[in-house]
């Protein structure tokens, strides 16, 4: 949006309190307020931001409607629609003061009269564990019923366990100084304000940010859908299926606790990106700087926006609520340390090129008049984009401290549609929407030259976000040396939405890169002795596999590995015993980087069953010089499912005339973690180094038959030095041999990666020692269960003696009574006589 700040601060402001009772809101305003409420609260901050572009003409109050001599008036009435935007919050704290507490905020806007029940209210919705939460949702209310007496009130809320919410803050504004300020339709003011408590005296922590804009009925009619197609979760894959998300990591700031230097790499440092059903983590590779700043300049991914929000089809209660927010976390190992969020609707769209005009300046002109730009609905499904900005639109003012403004270029959902409204509403205004305004009437005028077509767009533009981050770890509040107090963390981030066709596009014309086009590599082209620049090869990875000279140029090595026709490739398939083999044509990239991509799938026969695997590998660098391809190998590993990626680097580089130095790197990236992904980890990542170097001797027996082969002893080192020798990778599995495989067979190698003796012997191992763990369990349910029957039975025999051993009692009872009466003849006699007495004396 463009932006022009009207007013920064207004410090003549009056004071007004606003307290929040039971019967309703109650305004407290001094002199100055009653006469006009044109003041605005202290320290707070205002900007105005026009939506239709520069040049075009806006609906002015006065010329929609003139109902009354006030200032505000005109924007009273069932024609017209007060939108809230909830923008974002900065340093909220949890409503009630519990130890382990956190804030999980939303924001519920009230319209209400002094003294009576709220005449309208809505609520965003709840984002978790965020005290920094950006919202960026519209809530719309009719202006039918409102009085200048009217407040807006926006109260900041935290969700509790069950259905308790408690109060965070507040801000509130007179209704008649909001509608006093705004001017245009299609302007919108944006506020910043501190959170106060219910009495509107004592300030709360917590800084919200908003804007209040106005619209016609029609305007919010399509507003209405615009919403409900986008923060839908079951119409959001209809609409941005045909998309990816182009993420990239700028930095990350506020890390000094954790040290400096090689930290981020000691530290397990990682960024994990979450949407939807979608996850990928991906890792800090770069130093920490002295104030524990860490600049990465290769962290870019893309996320495919059909398969995430397909996933996220299943999704139920929280994770339901939360589909359109792109998550990242901040790692260390498996300790999550921040947290920070954007919602998917608020990253705008990357723009189509603009092509070279064939039309006159006049035509032109007339076109800009009668063409109103597509609904936002057609937007999504590759309508035109938004008309660029003319030479005289004003520049973009700086916006609020802690939001991003896009530009026309990068207009977002509601930005767009913006956009749209404003465009249509100018065309309105200005007369016939048939007809240009004020364009050449000659229809014989020359055209001029036609200007050169404007620069691509990079393709990791977009709109860059520096988000506070919600810390979730203690050790981030740590000292540091020359750091004062404790730090917050905050990332910075460009994102953007890509047709997926346009991103292909993209990498056709060269990509991010700069170089040749996709997909056009030259698979006949002829080595020479002497290239004219030598290869640039990149950093290879931790582990290598191989290292040997093939006595054959680069482009017929590459032929043999890669190549349509690639005997070599052929022949590896032909040995792994691959099923359902599934090669894509080589084609553009569409992440830009590479010169050309396919991709593999196929099933590899194992001891448990066929297993799945799919490859993508990536021509990156390709010329006399040499080679460089990397291919990145997910094999579905039963019963775990996908849970590592495989990368390997494969340099093919000219050492003299007919001679390639073939090298192979390779390293291991875990997206996944549970108990099971711990039991074949540690096998897996020890295992595949040695097991490389074992098919890389095959690979070099193969390459000798053929061309001829010098040198080769750097991998075997190499692979000892990991942990093993070849025969010992042999005797354990050819995990990374089967990766090996991929990368020269076209792929076959994920598959031997998925199917390799040494993880279906990690994944037996962790099947066995848990089947070792039940029957343990089993025996001792089992012996306690004889236990219980032993005890069950002697009891039985226990209650079954007993009549018998009380007879026995009893009898032995009567001897000894027997007894007494014989050894004392005359007690008893005695004692017969005074019961006889007895006897006698009661009758």
């Amino acid at each position: 949006m463009l932006k022009r700040v009207r007013d920064s601060f207004r410090a003549d402001h009056s004071t007004k309190r606003i307290s929040d009772t039971d019967s309703g809101l109650k305004l407290h305003a001094s002199s100055s307020l009653k006469e006009g409420l044109t003041a605005q609260p202290s320290g707070l901050e205002r900007e105005t931001v026009a939506w239709h572009k520069g040049g075009a003409a806006s609906l002015a109050r006065g010329e929609v409607l003139r109902r009354g001599t006030t200032g505000w008036a005109p924007w009273i009435g069932e024609d017209f629609y007060l939108c809230v935007n909830v923008k974002e919050a900065l340093d909220l704290e949890p409503g009630v003061s519990l130890m382990g507490a956190t804030c999980d905020p939303f924001v519920r806007v009230v319209l209400a009269r002094p003294g009576s029940l709220p005449l309208a209210e809505a609520e965003t919705r709840v984002i978790l564990r965020n005290s920094h939460p950006l919202w960026e949702e519209w809530l719309p209310f009719s202006l039918d019923n409102v009085t200048e007496d009217m407040l807006v009130a926006l109260r900041v809320m935290d969700k509790d366990i069950g259905h308790f919410i408690s109060f965070c803050g507040m801000v509130s504004l007179p209704i008649k100084e909001v509608l006093s300020t705004i001017t245009d339709m299609g302007e919108e003011v944006v506020y910043r304000m501190p959170l106060m408590d219910k009495s509107g005296t004592t300030r709360r922590p917590g800084v919200l940010v908003f804007g209040i804009s106005i619209l016609a009925k029609d305007q919010y009619d399509e507003m209405r859908k615009v919403i409900t197609a986008i923060q839908d979760p079951d119409q959001i894959h209809a609409q941005l299926h045909e998309y990816q998300l182009h993420i990239k990591v700028h930095g990350v700031k506020g890390l000094a606790a954790l040290g400096s230097g090689s930290a981020a790499a000691s530290a397990g440092l990682a960024l994990q990106f979450s949407l939807c059903g979608w996850e990928q983590r991906e890792p800090l590779r770069c130093a920490l700087g002295p104030t524990g700043e860490a600049a990465p300049d290769d962290l870019e991914l893309v996320v495919p926006l059909g398969a995430a929000f397909g996933e996220g089809e299943s999704l139920k209660g929280r994770l339901r609520d939360q589909y359109g927010e792109v998550r990242i976390d901040l790692l260390s190992w498996k300790n999550k340390l921040a947290r920070t969020q954007v919602p998917i609707w608020d990253v705008p769209f990357k723009p189509d090129p603009i092509p070279a005009p064939e039309i006159s300046e006049a035509a032109r002109a007339a076109a800009a008049v009668m063409g109103m730009p597509g609904s936002l609905t057609g937007g999504l499904s590759g309508a035109r984009p938004p008309p660029a900005a003319s030479a005289t639109a004003e520049p973009p003012a700086t916006p609020v401290t802690g939001t991003a403004a896009a530009s026309d270029a990068n207009k977002s959902f509601l930005g767009a549609f913006a956009c749209n409204v404003a465009s249509a509403m100018a065309a309105v205004a200005g007369g016939s929407g048939t007809q240009a305004k004020d364009a050449p009437s000659s229809p014989t005028s020359p055209e001029p030259p036609a200007p050169p077509p404007p620069p691509p767009t990079p393709l990791w533009g977009g709109k860059r976000y520096i988000r506070r981050m919600e810390k979730l770890d203690k050790v981030l509040d740590k000292g540091a040396a020359g750091v004062s107090g404790p730090q917050k963390p905050e990332l910075e981030v460009s994102m953007q939405l890509v047709r997926v066709a346009d991103a292909e596009a993209a990498g056709a014309d060269g990509g991010a890169g700069g170089g040749a086009a996709a997909g056009a590599v030259d698979w006949d082209a002829k080595d020479v002795d002497v290239p004219a620049e030598p290869l640039a090869a990149p950093a290879p990875h931790p582990h290598a596999a191989c290292d040997y000279v093939v006595k054959a140029g680069p482009h017929e090595l590459l032929r043999a590995l890669y190549g349509p026709d690639a005997p070599i490739a052929d022949k590896v398939n032909a040995l792994e015993q691959m099923t359902d083999y599934k090669c894509g044509e080589w084609g553009p990239d569409p992440d830009g980087k590479a010169l050309t991509q396919r991709t593999v799938s196929y099933l590899k026969p194992t001891p448990v069953g066929p297993t799945p695997v799919q490859s993508v590998q990536k021509v990156l660098v390709k010329g006399d010089g040499g080679w460089v391809v990397e291919n990145r190998i997910t094999p579905n590993v039963p019963p775990v499912g996908q849970c590592v990626h495989v990368f390997m680097l494969v340099v093919g580089q000219h050492v003299g005339a007919g001679k390639t130095r073939l090298t192979v790197s390779l390293r291991t990236e875990w997206f996944k973690s549970g108990m099971m992904v711990n039991v074949v980890k540690g096998k897996v990542e020890s295992a595949t180094p040695p097991d490389a170097v074992k098919f890389f001797n095959t690979l070099k027996t193969e390459l000798a038959a053929k061309y001829g082969v010098e040198g080769g002893g750097g991998g075997g080192a190499a692979g000892a030095a990991e942990g093993g020798t070849a025969g010992e990778g042999a005797a354990a599995g050819t995990a990374a041999g089967g990766v090996a495989a991929v990368v020269v067979g076209g792929g076959a190698g994920g598959g031997a990666l998925g199917g390799s003796p040494v993880l279906l012997l990690a994944i037996a191992g962790g099947l066995g020692l848990v089947l070792l763990l039940t029957v343990l369990v089993l025996l001792r349910v089992t012996s306690e269960l004889g236990h219980s029957a032993r005890a069950f039975e002697a009891l039985t025999g226990a209650l079954d003696a007993l009549p018998s051993r009380l007879a026995a009692v009893a009898q032995q009872q009567a001897l000894a009574a027997a007894q007494v009466a014989q050894a004392c003849p005359s007690t008893a006699a005695a004692a017969a006589e005074a019961a006889a007495a007895v006897i006698s004396g009661s009758q």
